[in-house]
Order: structure tokens, then sequence, then C-alpha cells
């Protein structure tokens, strides 16, 4: 069964991540995991569409069964960033699918953050929504509780470096261009020994050796391979869009039609 694998976390539950799979997005899982009963929303650490989802959370499952919280839950308790590196860790190899063709989600946003003040610790991610993130205290404040899990003393409100947005690219580019981005990421950190993930996720960048144009250079070149992704994505939509356009026409022009032959027949 094709599918996203994903891991949740939660501000409310510091020590704990949810380790699940979804035939729909992740981040329609997490919002329906984020009613009432929680003080804070779920925020999706991670995920990749796999052709075998199910194979793929189970042994993620068994790798972590004896940090199970409960049985009956799919909590575990770990730092996120082991996790995620694990779950890239045993799908790297893996055939990931493509998604079924899906609507546009509209915007997705390449964005380099500062996240630490007193050490060089930067973030490249990518993010999705109907419309900018970057504009909102929502995109902030989603960031401000990722890294609350992963280096908490020393978080601070995160400034943003780069930005760049791409308008509408669909699901299927999306993860398409999430892989890049991680591929990339670790071609950087086999390259360079001054980034060190640690006990951050692959999409942190941290600097051992002072190179303040690294994390610029690094989003730069994550930025021009992204780029074709995103241009072809819009080109899709746009062959999309007129294909139904064409089709609307095309029935109009047969209705008119019809009509002229009715009145043709009934003599008038």
């Amino acid at each position: 069964m094709e599918g996203h694998v994903y891991i949740l976390i939660n501000s409310s539950f510091p020590n704990l991540v949810k380790i699940g799979r979804t035939s729909k997005t992740p981040q329609s899982r997490a919002q329906e995991l984020s009613g009432t009963g929680t003080p804070t929303k779920f925020i999706v650490a991670y995920s990749v569409f796999v052709n075998n989802c199910i194979e793929v959370e189970a042994e993620l499952h068994s790798i972590f069964s004896s940090q199970r919280h409960t049985s009956d839950r799919e909590f575990f308790e770990l730092e996120a960033a082991i996790a995620i590196n694990k779950l890239i860790e045993i799908t790297k190899d893996r055939k990931v699918m493509a998604a079924e063709p899906s609507p546009a989600v509209g915007f997705a946003t390449l964005y380099l953050l500062k996240i630490n003040e007193n050490r060089h610790i930067y973030r490249v991610g990518l993010v999705q929504s109907a419309k900018s993130y970057l504009e909102e205290a929502e995109f902030k404040a989603m960031v401000v509780d990722l890294y609350h899990h992963f280096d908490s003393k020393f978080f601070y409100s995160c400034e943003t470096l780069e930005a760049t947005e791409f308008i509408d690219v669909d699901l299927d580019a999306i993860e398409k261009m999430r892989e890049i981005l991680d591929e990339n990421l670790s071609r950087y950190r086999r390259l360079t020994k001054s980034l060190d993930s640690g006990i951050y996720d692959i999409r942190t960048v941290v600097l051992k050796i002072i190179d303040e144009s690294l994390p610029k250079k690094i989003y730069q070149s994550t930025l021009s391979l992204l780029e074709p992704v995103a241009k072809a994505s819009a080109h899709r939509k746009l062959e999309k869009l007129n294909a139904i356009k064409n089709a609307e026409n095309t029935k109009a022009i047969e209705e008119k039609l019809r009509r002229i032959d009715t009145i043709k027949r009934s003599g008038i």
C-alpha cells in the first residue's frame, strides 16, 4: 500500500513523537489530531511517500519498540531527530512512488533560517500552503515548535535569511522537491566536515568551522535544483487549466450547434 509515513511532534508532549502512516497528506493527519483535546497543534517534523507505507511504519515501530509509550498508541519516547534520521535511513534505497494526480497546492516556500544567536545553526527547509507561510506568524510558530524539541536551551525566535516562493506547485512536485532537498543536504554533509547534524535532523546545518557564506551557498544550490521541478509543476497546472477550458469551450460550442439544429428541425 502506498502512502505517507510521518513523524509528528507536539510542544505539549516534548518527550514524545508520533510515528504513523496515512493515505492522506501528513498535514491533514496532523490537523485531525490537533483537536480540542490537545493544548497545542501537532506539527509534521518529517514525512516520506513510499509504495509500502505499512512495511516502513512497522519497521520503525519495531526499531523503537522499547521506547513505545503505550502498546496501543503510536507514541514513542525519543528525540524527533533520531526518528527522522532513522526514517531517512530505511527509505533512502526504496522507491518513492509518485502520488496520484492531485489538485494544485498553491505555494511552496524554500527558506533559510538562522535559529540560534549564540551558535552557527541554520535550517534549510520547504513548506507548503494555499498561501505564503513566511508572511504569517503561524510559520514562525511552527518552526519555534519544531526547534523546542531539538535545542530548547539555546533556541530563539528564528530569523529568515533567504526565502523563495514557488507558485502553482502540486503535491507530486512538492514530494520530489523534498527528496531533492534532502539529497542535496546529504551531499554537502559528505563533502564538508564543517557540517554536523548531531541531535538535529538532516535539514539543520550546524557549522563547526565558521563560514557564514556556506548556508547561503547550500540554499542557492538547492534552489537551482528545485526551480526546474517547480516550473514543470506550474506548466502542468497550466496545461490542465487549458484542457479544462478547451473542454468547456467544446461543450459550449456543441450545445450551441445542438440548439441551432433543433431550431432548423422545428422549421422556425
